[in-house]
């Protein structure tokens, strides 16, 4: 256990502001120092987890539009005209102009475009252009297929879901308040829906589930 003068020092270099939400939630402040480092070593496991589901949506979006528009599918004004460019908000087709220049690399475009772009592709809006004949094709992991557009609406969750809890990893806020075996199982569905096999081999190698066992009670201490 960390002695009070210390404990004292860590939470003002880190900051009194940002502590209080572990405060509030701990018995004392050891107890609160101990939930801020569990916060960074289940963010740390979560982070590595939802990098794999971003790309293997990419990659299996990527791999639908390949199917439809050929492989410089970027490029393709039939595309690029399907993309909304709403006045507000997030633009898909001023994201998609913004990560093919310079490039002629459709790699490059891929790996540029960011989560939300891949998000905005499970909209309805492609389910006519898209999704009624691939994705099925490409989701390969949804075993049994029910009905289009709630198969896809709930992938559109599930990536929203992932999204949000990315951006506050990323910016380093609280995330031990949240139901996170609920989000590693949205994780681990959505890796399954691009690839089984994906799916099984991080489930052989997160440590998600063990951190999760360990979250610190009201007498643990910081180690």
């Amino acid at each position: 256990m960390e002695n009070s003068s210390t404990v004292q020092e860590i939470i003002q270099t880190l900051s009194a502001a940002r502590f209080s939400t572990y405060a509030k939630a701990a018995t004392d402040d050891n107890h609160a120092l101990s939930l801020y480092q569990w916060n960074i070593e289940i963010s740390k496991a979560i982070f590595g987890v939802l990098g794999c589901c971003e790309i293997a949506l990419r990659n299996t979006i990527s791999a639908a539009l390949q199917a439809q528009y050929g492989s410089q599918w970027a490029w393709h004004t039939g595309f690029e005209r399907s993309l909304p460019s709403p006045k507000h908000g997030y633009k898909p087709r001023e994201a998609l102009i913004e990560a093919r220049k310079n490039t002629n690399d459709i790699n490059n475009v891929i790996a540029k475009l960011n989560f939300a772009f891949w998000q905005h592709m499970l909209t309805a809006r492609h389910d006519d252009r898209i999704w009624s004949a691939q994705f099925y094709a490409v989701f390969c992991g949804i075993n049994t297929p029910a009905n289009l557009a709630k198969d896809r609406s709930d992938l559109f969750k599930n990536t929203e879901h992932l999204r949000r809890l990315r951006n506050r990893i990323a910016h380093h806020e609280p995330i031990f308040n949240q139901n996170l075996a609920h989000s590693h199982q949205v994780a681990i569905n959505t890796l399954q829906a691009c690839s089984p096999a994906l799916a099984d081999w991080v489930q052989n190698w997160q440590n998600i589930t063990f951190l999760l066992n360990g979250k610190p009670s009201p007498n643990s201490k910081p180690k």
